[in-house]
């Protein structure tokens, strides 16, 4: 009986220890632009363990640079790396399949945080901003199910390694609109759907406030705007917070 259960143990300890290589060599392949071995690997990989969250984040990478590289080579004719970079296109397919990718790594373990980070990411990258609403929101949504106990790469507990998880949330979120203010005229609707969600979910936060000002300030509705950062100096007093003045 003993020997069996060091056979289970070693055998698991081996599976497990695999798992990690898989991870680790597709990584690599994928940072040398290795993408058919990166494949191959990855078909490998889900024969061993159809089930692992990694394996789908994985995919989701994987899918993410095929894209990106369809489409690169979509704009070969633009000439220069700086046109190529300018008119970033990203393939309709293999975006799709990146999409459903991350999608099934966020439905096998649905607080893992940077799953729905790499997901807002290139909802941004595809300027999907309809679906970054629909990702923002289910982020939110997630964490009042487990209560901002949020986990990282390798399951790590952000709360326990104490990780400012909030902040690190609106700042993320933040970034991630912040380009549709550069593309304001045709994305503003959307932008206003995001900023009163957060402004919602997450109420009083002076960061928030501050894009909401700013999107105010651009649809010169200038009493909303200034209603609004007084309301954010309000708080940064309460808070002991200063602003900086700059000297002239």
């Amino acid at each position: 009986m003993k020997k069996i259960s060091v056979i289970i143990l070693v055998y698991a300890a081996a599976n497990a220890f695999s798992m990690e290589a898989y991870n680790l060599k597709v990584q690599k392949f994928l940072e040398q632009n290795e993408l058919t071995k990166a494949e191959k690997l990855l078909k490998r990989w889900e024969k061993a363990e159809a089930d692992n969250m990694e394996l789908y984040l994985a995919y989701f990478h994987y899918y993410v640079k095929r894209a990106e590289t369809a489409g690169m080579n979509q704009r070969d004719v633009a000439g220069s790396e700086q046109n190529l970079y300018e008119n970033r296109h990203y393939d309709a397919t293999f975006s799709a399949h990146a999409f459903k990718a991350v999608d099934k790594a966020i439905s096998l373990n649905p607080d893992r945080l940077d799953a729905y980070f790499g997901k807002c990411r290139f909802l941004r990258l595809t300027q999907n901003y309809e679906g970054l609403y629909t990702a923002v929101n289910s982020l939110l949504q997630r964490e009042k199910m487990n209560g901002g106990n949020w986990l990282w790469e390798e399951n790590i507990s952000m709360r326990k390694k104490g990780y400012p998880v909030r902040r690190i949330i609106v700042d993320s979120l933040l970034n991630y609109i912040e380009p549709m203010f550069y593309s304001f005229e045709e994305d503003h609707l959307i932008l206003e759907k995001i900023l009163i969600l957060l402004d919602s979910e997450i109420p009083n936060n002076i960061d928030i406030m501050n894009f909401t000002a700013r999107y105010y300030s651009q649809i010169e509705e200038y009493k909303k705007s200034i209603a609004v950062l007084k309301n954010e100096n309000v708080l940064m007093a309460r808070n002991g917070i200063r602003r900086i003045q700059r000297k002239q």
